[in-house]
């Protein structure tokens, strides 16, 4: 191991040329929290089967280690006690960080050791589905699972939406939902919007009387649409039903309506018209429901068509 001094000199020049990230609260809560069960164990990140499980593992250790290196050499006297927390973030940060020699990446844990198994994406998944598919579900489920699915067939909301209450009024014509949008820091979403929904698929769910559609949380509309999904249809790949699949619907006869891109995209909750790309398809369109957006709180930012390509499709939408 290195002297003290050029230790310290190391952590200096590595920390100068990591790329800054610009965290949200949320996820530098995530990232510490699994940061505190991985960072003494690093052999532990690799026990998982999911990709997406290991790379939030990595990434959480890489911010944290670069947060203990930021805050061990802060101190005017690099004593024993920052030294050993150095030399920790040093090993996480060389097995884990930036390549920094070509062809060591997957020796030291930088690429992930897990095999890929083809991935269908709620977009395709939907060529599979009947074309009363969301009808099906629908009546598979009772109670509030039958609001959840059933709001989500009508306009689209994430999971997450519902979680924290989406208001519902009945109406002669249809229905009017008021969503409090997620997904909103930093200038992304909608923090509200309030849409008009009719059609058929509108009274199947028997809206009944004025009322706020609420779940505990998000991971329980996605498992209970989805446990209903395989109820009906079964698991194979190419009919596969979550609860994004009806995002996808919704995002699909919203392009097939002829609705302004800028209007579907704050309808399904997005302040860039780029993010609805990545959602549904005109000619996946089924049933005969009617959308207008009645108001939203961010006006819908266009991208020019020559800076598309540049844009990275991983977003989280």
């Amino acid at each position: 191991m290195l002297d003290s001094p050029k230790l310290v000199a190391l952590a200096k020049r590595l920390l100068a040329n990591l790329a800054s990230r610009d965290l949200s609260p949320s996820t530098q809560k995530i990232y510490a929290k699994t940061a505190a069960r991985y960072y003494e164990r690093p052999d532990d990140v690799l026990n998982t089967t999911s990709k997406r499980t290991y790379y939030l593992r990595k990434a959480a250790l890489n911010w944290w280690a670069t947060q203990v290196l930021g805050e061990a050499i802060s101190h005017e006297i690099i004593d024993n006690a920052c030294l050993a927390r150095i030399e920790q973030a040093l090993r996480i940060l060389q097995r884990f960080g930036p390549e920094l020699k070509r062809g060591e990446s997957l020796r030291l844990g930088k690429r992930c050791p897990i095999n890929s198994t083809p991935r269908v994406s709620k977009r395709r998944s939907l060529k599979g589905l009947p074309i009363d598919w969301r009808e099906q579900v629908i009546g598979k489920l009772t109670g509030y699972h039958r609001d959840w699915a059933w709001l989500m067939a009508v306009c689209g909301c994430r999971p997450s939406e519902i979680a924290l209450g989406v208001h519902v009024r009945p109406e002669s014509d249809g229905v009017t939902i008021t969503i409090l949008g997620t997904k909103t820091d930093r200038g992304h979403g909608q923090p509200k919007r309030v849409l008009h929904v009719s059609g058929d698929l509108v009274d199947v769910g028997q809206i009944g009387s004025e009322r706020t559609i609420q779940s505990v949380s998000a991971n329980a509309v996605s498992t209970a649409l989805g446990r209903a999904g395989r109820a009906v249809f079964g698991s194979k790949r190419a009919r596969l039903v979550s609860a994004y699949s009806f995002r996808h619907q919704v995002a699909s006869d919203l392009k097939a309506s002829g609705m302004p891109a800028e209007e579907a995209s704050a309808f399904l909750g997005h302040a860039s018209a780029e993010t609805k790309r990545y959602y549904g398809s005109p000619l996946q369109s089924r049933g005969n429901l009617r959308f207008d957006l009645k108001s939203a709180d961010r006006k819908v930012s266009v991208v020019p068509r020559a800076t598309r390509g540049r844009l990275s499709a991983s977003v989280k939408r």
